[in-house]
C-alpha cells in the first residue's frame, strides 16, 4: 500500500559542475638548466612527466519535504549535487643529484614543514560496563592509556508509576556520581553492581609527516644509475626513465586543484657540501673546487691545476662565510669564480702553474673549528735603488680613486632563509664619511648565494671598507731579481719624491715586458681594512608570511537555539566561536547526528563576539556590561533607530535586545547602553552576572535546518580552524567533538499572528475567516469570546482557518501550538473582531434577554443570582460550622462550587407553531472573578498586574445547551448548542457554568436566546358567497413580512366582473375575512389567495 493518502512521489534534482578531462600544466619546460645546489636553499620544480589523470565525483544528497499537514504530506525532494576532485601521477624534477633531503615545501603561498600530528580521534559510544560490587568501584576503559575526554554516562533505573512500573534511563553526573582519572572511572558506592553505558573519546598515537608526505610525494635523490620509478615500470613501461643523477619527486595520487592544475611548488632542499655541525650552508672553497673539477657538471678544469685551497677554506670557516648557491642559469665559469671570490673577500691568481685563492684578511680569525693567521710580513722593502726608471719618469706612479668612486654605502642583495628565501638587502654605511662628504651609494650587489643575514651584513661591511679606504693604486717597474714576487704579496715602498717611507702596499698584478722588466701594480694596505667585526643583524620578517601557520584550536564555543524571528521559521542550533590568538582566522563547522559521520554545515570567518555579563542585568535595566571571549572584537555604537530596528541585535541568555551606545572599558570589556529590551518575541527578564552574551551577526554559525523529531536528540560538532590567510587548516580527525542536545527552544517562540481576519454570512450565520498560518509546528487556532484575550472564554480550537460565530461580542483568534510538557504557545498578538448581529435575522419569533428580565429562570447546582448576574455559590454550607463567627470566610466557605446550571423559564420557551428549520442563537457574556481579591486592601495597587481579572477567564467555562420539541410538544434530551439551523417546533435553552479553580467564580452577566423562523407561504381557492367568507390558516402565523404583525393576503378574482371590489376585514395571524361588492351590492365570486409571513 502507498499509505493512507496514497504513495508519496519523490522528485530528484541533480546538479553537476563541469567535469574536466585533462590536467592543466603550470610549468613543464624542455631545455631548462638543471639546477646545481650547494648547501640548503629553495628551488622550484619542473614537471617532467604526468599521467593517470582521474576525476573523482563527490555526490551530496539533501532531502526535503515529505511532511505536510494532517499526515498526508507532499512529495519528497532529493537534491543531488555532484562536484569533482582530481588527481594524477607525476614526476617533478628538482636539480642535479644527489639532493640529500627536502626540508620543507611551498604549495602556492602555503609552507609545509615536517610536523608531528596527533593521532586520529575516536568516539566510543555506549560501552557497556558493570560497576564492581566492592570498593573501590573502579572501571578502566579499554583505551585508558589514550583516553582523551568523557562524553556521557547513563544507567537504567526502575520507576514506579501510578498504574505500572517501567525502566527509565538516567544520565550520571561527573562529580556527583563518579570521578575520572586517565580513563579510569571511580563510581559512588550507590552504583555498585549496576550496568552503566559509557561514551568517551580516545586518540591514536601521534605520527610524523614530512613536507613531502603531506604533499603525497616522495624523493629520488639523483644518484648515478638511479632506477626508474616503480609506478612507471608497472603502468607505463615504455615511458619509464630513471633520470640518473637528477633528483626527482614522484607521486601516484597527487591531488590537483579544483581546476585540475598542478599548483605552484617550490622546495627547500639540501644539496652537496653542507658544512655540518648545525651549519647547513657550504664553504665557498668547496663550492669553487666542485664547480671547477666535478667530472659531470664542472668546468673541466684539471684537478692537478688546482692550488691548495686549505688556507682559503680556513679563512671562510673562521669568518663564518658560508653560502648556499643554486646555479640555475648558464654563465661562464669565471663569473661564478669571481662572485665567490668577492663574497669571500679573496682574490684569484695563477701562480706556479696552479689556480690559487688568497684571502684579503689581515687579522687573526677563529671560529667553527678553524683558525686563520694572516701573513703580514713584507717580502721586499723597495726603495729608489730597486725601481727601474726610464729617462725622466717617476720611479713610482700613483693613481687615486675619485671621491665619486669612494662609496660610503654598500648594499648586498641576498635570499633570507629565515624569511622563506625572499629577497632582502643587507646594508653597510660609514656614517662619519657620510656626514663629512654626503651619501655616495653603490649599486646593490646581487649575491644570492648568501642565505643568512649575518653573512650578508659581514660581506657588505668588507666591501664597504675596500671601496672607501683602499683608494690609491701604485705602479712601478722592477728587475729580474724580484722575479719571485707574486700578486697578493706585501711590499713596502720608499720614494722621497712622493714622500713614501716604507709604506706597505699589496701587489695586485705583475706583467713582464719585452725587456725582461716587471711592471708591478699594487694597492693601499691600511691594516685592519680587510677584516671586520661581525656586527649583529636585526631579524627582518618582511612580508614573507607563513600562510600555513598553525591557527590554534577554537576556544569553547557557546551553543544556543534562537527563537523564530521575522520570516525565519526554521529550527536550528547556533554557535558562537572564536580562537585563541591573532593567527586564528575562522573555522569550518561540521555537524554529525551519530558522532561518527560529519558534514560541513557552515564556515565562520573572523570569529564571533561573545562572552559573559560582568554584572547582573535587571528586567528593567537599560545598561549591561560584557566581557568578550578570546580574540574578542569591537562592539560599535549605533543610533536609537539602530537599537529599535535591532541593527545591533544581541542575545542574552534567551532574551533578544538591541543597544545604542558601546563604551570600551578595558581589553575585551564593553558597557552597552540605550537598550531595546525584549525584542523578537522574547521577554525582558533578570540576568545574573556570568550569563551568556552573543552579538548576533554573520560570524555566528548555525546548523542545518532541524526537524521536530530531532528535539531531545544529541548533535556533535567539530570546529576545524584555519588561519588568517585561509591556510593551516586543521585535520578534522584531530579536533575534539562538542556535544549539544537539541532543546527545541524555538518551538516556544510565539506563533505567527493572525492575518486578514474577516467575516462573511453563510446560511444566515456569521463565519469568521483568516489567512492560514505557515509554521514548522503543528498549527491549530483557538477562538475566544470576551472583553480581552485573557478574560475571554475559550470557544474552542480548530485546525481550519474559519469558525462560525456563536453570537454577538468581541472575538479573539490566535494560532496555537502545544509544546512538549503541555506548554501552550500562542500568537504574540491575537487577532480581534467585534461582531454585532451574528446572524441575519428577519423573522425573529421571540428574543429573550435574561439579564434584562431579572434572571427569572431556575438556578441549580451551585448556581445563584448575585449582583445582577449568575454566579457560583460557596462550596460548603454554613450549617455545618460549629462556630460561624470564628470563620474568616463566611460568604465563600470552601471556595466556590465546581459547577451549576441556569435554565430559562418556561415562559421563554419559543414555539413557532410548526416544524421548520430555524436559525437559533444563544449569545452570552462571561468573565472570571477572584472571590477574595479586594483592591481596597492591596497595599501597592500599582504593583498589580491584573486589576480586572483578565488572567482568570481561562479558568471558567460556559456551555449553552438546547432542547427541541416537534408537533407533539415532547422535548428531547439536552444537547450542546452549536450555532446553526435546527428543525423543530419548540425550543428551550439552558447554560452550564463551571470553574477549574475554587478561588475563581464565573460571572455570567448576559444571556440572549432567540429563534429566527423561515418564511411561510399559505394559499388556497374559495368561493366567496354574498356577505363574505372567513379564511382560517391551517396554523396561526407568528408574524408577517417586515414589521407587519400578520400576513398580508394577496387575492385574485377568477370570475371578476366590471365594478367588482374586494374588502378585507378581521386580519389576524390566524386568518382573514373577504367580501366582494359591486357598487353597493354584495356579490358571489371565486378567488385564489396567498398569505406570506413566518
Amino acid at each position: 500500500m502507498g499509505g493512507m493518502f496514497g504513495k508519496r512521489k519523490t522528485s530528484t534534482i541533480s546538479t553537476s559542475e563541469p567535469r574536466l578531462g585533462a590536467i592543466q600544466v603550470q610549468q613543464s619546460s624542455y631545455g631548462l638548466v638543471v639546477p646545481i645546489v650547494y648547501g640548503q636553499t629553495r628551488v622550484t620544480g619542473n614537471l617532467l612527466w604526468y599521467g593517470d589523470f582521474t576525476a573523482i565525483p563527490h555526490v551530496t544528497r539533501t532531502e526535503s519535504g515529505g511532511g505536510g499537514k494532517g499526515g498526508g504530506g507532499g512529495g519528497k525532494t532529493v537534491q543531488e549535487d555532484t562536484t569533482y576532485t582530481y588527481e594524477a601521477a607525476l614526476v617533478m624534477g628538482l636539480g642535479e643529484g644527489p639532493i640529500n633531503a627536502v626540508v620543507s615545501a611551498w604549495r602556492g603561498k602555503e609552507r609545509l614543514r615536517g610536523s608531528l600530528f596527533p593521532g586520529a580521534l575516536h568516539t566510543e559510544n555506549n560501552l557497556s560496563v558493570t560497576v564492581p560490587a566492592t570498593a573501590p568501584y573502579q572501571v578502566s576503559v579499554p583505551q585508558a592509556a589514550s583516553w582523551v575526554a568523557h562524553l556521557s554516562a547513563t544507567t537504567s533505573e526502575r520507576v514506579e508509576g501510578e498504574r505500572r512500573s517501567y525502566w527509565s534511563e538516567r544520565t550520571l553526573s561527573p562529580g556527583a556520581d563518579f570521578s575520572i582519572s586517565n580513563g579510569v572511572y571511580t563510581f559512588n558506592a550507590g552504583l555498585a553492581g549496576r550496568a552503566v553505558k559509557l561514551s568517551y573519546q580516545w586518540r591514536d598515537a601521534a605520527y610524523y609527516l614530512s613536507a613531502l608526505q603531506q604533499l603525497g610525494l616522495a624523493l629520488q635523490s639523483g644518484v648515478p644509475g638511479q632506477a626508474a620509478w616503480g609506478h612507471l615500470l608497472s603502468r607505463h613501461p615504455a615511458q619509464a626513465i630513471g633520470y640518473s643523477q637528477t633528483a626527482v619527486l614522484y607521486g601516484a595520487n597527487y591531488q590537483l586543484t579544483n581546476n585540475a592544475e598542478v599548483q605552484n611548488h617550490s622546495f627547500e632542499v639540501v644539496g652537496g657540501y653542507a658544512f655540518g655541525n648545525g651549519v647547513v650552508d657550504a664553504n665557498p672553497a668547496d663550492v669553487m673546487s666542485d664547480l671547477l673539477s666535478n667530472p659531470r657538471h664542472g668546468a673541466g678544469f684539471p684537478s692537478g691545476k688546482l692550488g691548495n685551497f686549505s688556507r682559503y677554506r680556513d679563512y671562510c670557516t673562521a669568518n663564518g662565510l658560508f653560502i648556499s648557491p643554486a646555479y640555475h642559469e648558464q654563465r661562464q665559469a669565471h663569473e661564478h669564480l669571481q662572485e665567490l671570490a668577492m663574497l669571500s673577500n679573496s682574490a684569484l691568481l695563477w701562480s706556479e702553474g696552479q689556480l690559487k685563492v688568497l684571502p684579503y684578511g689581515d687579522e687573526v680569525a677563529s671560529g667553527w673549528g678553524a683558525q686563520f693567521l694572516p701573513d703580514l710580513t713584507p717580502v721586499y722593502a723597495l726603495s729608489d735603488d730597486d725601481f727601474l726608471v726610464s729617462g725622466a719618469d717617476d720611479p713610482v706612479r700613483v693613481q687615486r680613486k675619485t671621491p665619486a668612486d669612494a662609496y660610503n654605502q654598500v648594499q648586498v642583495e641576498f635570499l633570507n632563509r629565515s624569511n622563506d628565501y625572499n629577497l632582502e638587502v643587507a646594508e653597510a654605511k660609514d656614517l662619519a664619511n657620510i656626514e663629512q662628504f654626503g651619501l655616495r651609494p653603490q649599486e646593490p650587489v646581487k649575491l644570492h648565494a648568501i642565505c643568512q643575514p649575518a653573512v650578508a651584513r659581514h660581506v657588505a661591511q668588507l666591501l664597504l671598507q675596500r671601496a672607501l679606504y683602499v683608494r690609491n693604486h701604485y705602479e712601478f717597474r722592477l728587475g729580474w731579481r724580484h722575479a719571485l714576487l707574486e700578486p697578493m704579496d706585501l711590499v713596502t715602498l720608499t720614494d722621497s719624491g712622493l714622500g713614501l717611507q716604507q709604506t706597505p702596499v699589496r701587489v695586485t698584478s705583475i706583467e713582464e715586458d719585452e725587456d725582461g722588466g716587471l711592471t708591478v701594480r699594487a694597492e693601499d694596505f691600511p691594516r685592519g681594512v680587510a677584516s671586520s667585526v661581525r656586527y649583529p643583524t636585526q631579524v627582518v620578517s618582511g612580508f614573507g608570511h607563513d600562510f600555513n601557520a598553525d591557527p590554534g584550536k577554537v576556544l569553547p564555543p557557546l551553543f544556543f537555539e534562537p527563537g523564530f524571528t521575522g520570516q525565519d521559521q526554521t529550527l536550528r542550533v547556533k554557535l558562537a566561536v572564536t580562537g585563541p590568538g591573532p593567527m586564528w582566522g575562522g573555522c569550518l563547522v561540521y555537524a554529525s547526528q551519530d558522532g561518527a559521520t560529519y558534514k560541513q554545515v557552515d564556515r565562520i570567518v573572523g570569529g564571533s563576539r561573545y562572552g559573559t555579563l560582568r554584572a547582573a542585568l535587571a528586567a528593567a535595566g537599560n545598561v549591561l556590561s560584557v566581557q568578550l571571549t578570546g580574540k574578542g572584537g569591537q562592539l560599535l555604537s549605533g543610533t536609537e533607530e539602530d537599537a529599535r530596528l535591532m541593527h545591533t541585535a544581541c542575545w542574552v541568555d534567551g532574551e533578544y535586545l538591541g543597544y545604542q551606545q558601546a563604551t570600551l572599558d578595558g581589553v575585551n570589556q564593553y558597557t552597552l547602553g540605550g537598550l531595546q529590551r525584549g525584542s523578537w518575541g522574547s521577554t525582558a527578564s533578570n540576568h545574573a552576572a556570568g550569563s551568556p552574551f552573543v552579538r548576533l551577526d554573520a560570524t555566528v554559525g548555525e546548523s542545518e535546518a532541524l526537524s521536530l523529531d530531532q528535539v531531545g536528540k544529541t548533535l556533535w560538532f567539530k570546529l576545524v580552524s584555519f588561519n588568517v590567510y585561509g591556510g593551516g587548516l586543521q585535520d578534522i580527525s584531530q579536533v575534539p567533538a562538542y556535544q549539544y542536545t537539541v532543546q527545541g527552544t524555538a518551538l516556544l517562540s510565539p506563533m505567527p499572528d493572525i492575518r486578514n481576519l474577516r467575516t462573511n454570512f453563510v446560511a444566515g450565520l456569521t463565519q469568521l475567516y483568516w489567512d492560514e498560518v505557515q509554521d514548522l509546528r503543528s498549527v491549530d487556532y483557538e477562538i475566544r469570546l470576551g472583553p480581552s484575550w485573557h478574560q475571554a472564554k475559550v470557544l474552542g480550537r480548530t485546525p481550519l482557518p474559519r469558525f462560525t460565530a456563536v453570537g454577538d461580542g468581541l472575538y479573539w483568534i490566535a494560532a496555537h501550538y502545544q509544546a512538549q510538557g503541555g506548554v501552550q504557545v500562542y500568537s504574540a498578538q491575537p487577532g480581534r473582531l467585534s461582531i454585532t448581529g451574528a446572524a441575519l435575522v428577519k423573522n425573529v419569533v421571540a428574543r429573550f434577554d435574561e439579564a434584562a428580565s431579572g434572571w427569572s429562570g431556575t438556578c441549580a447546582g451551585g448556581a445563584m443570582v448575585l449582583g445582577g448576574a449568575i454566579q457560583l455559590d460557596a462550596a460548603d454550607s454554613l450549617l455545618a460550622l460549629p462556630d460561624v463567627l470564628s470563620n474568616p470566610d463566611i460568604l465563600w466557605l470552601g471556595g466556590v462550587a465546581g459547577n451549576g446550571m441556569y435554565t430559562l423559564p418556561a415562559s421563554h420557551t419559543i414555539n413557532i407553531g410548526r416544524v421548520a428549520p430555524c436559525n437559533v442563537l444563544i449569545s452570552y457574556s462571561v468573565r472570571g472573578q477572584a472571590i477574595h481579591e479586594n483592591v481596597l486592601t492591596t497595599p501597592d495597587v500599582f504593583a498589580l498586574n491584573d486589576w480586572f481579572g483578565e488572567v482568570l477567564g481561562q479558568q471558567v467555562d460556559v456551555v449553552p445547551q438546547i432542547a427541541l420539541a416537534q408537533e407533539d410538544g415532547v422535548f428531547g434530551d439536552w444537547q450542546q448548542f452549536v450555532p446553526g439551523s435546527y428543525v423543530a417546533q419548540s425550543f428551550k435553552a439552558r447554560v452550564l457554568i463551571s470553574t477549574r479553580d475554587p478561588g475563581i467564580s464565573p460571572i455570567l452577566s448576559g444571556l440572549t436566546f432567540l429563534v429566527d423562523a423561515p418564511d411561510r407561504v399559505d394559499s388556497g381557492s374559495v368561493n366567496v358567497p354574498i356577505g363574505g367568507f372567513s379564511v382560517l390558516y391551517e396554523r396561526p402565523f407568528n408574524g408577517g413580512n417586515g414589521s407587519q404583525p400578520w400576513p398580508l393576503p394577496q387575492i385574485t378574482l377568477l370570475n371578476a366582473m366590471p365594478g367588482d371590489d374586494l374588502l378585507l376585514t378581521a386580519q389576524t395571524r390566524s386568518g382573514f375575512t373577504v367580501r366582494v361588492v359591486n357598487g353597493s351590492n354584495d356579490v358571489a365570486r371565486q378567488i385564489n389567495w396567498i398569505s406570506q409571513g413566518y
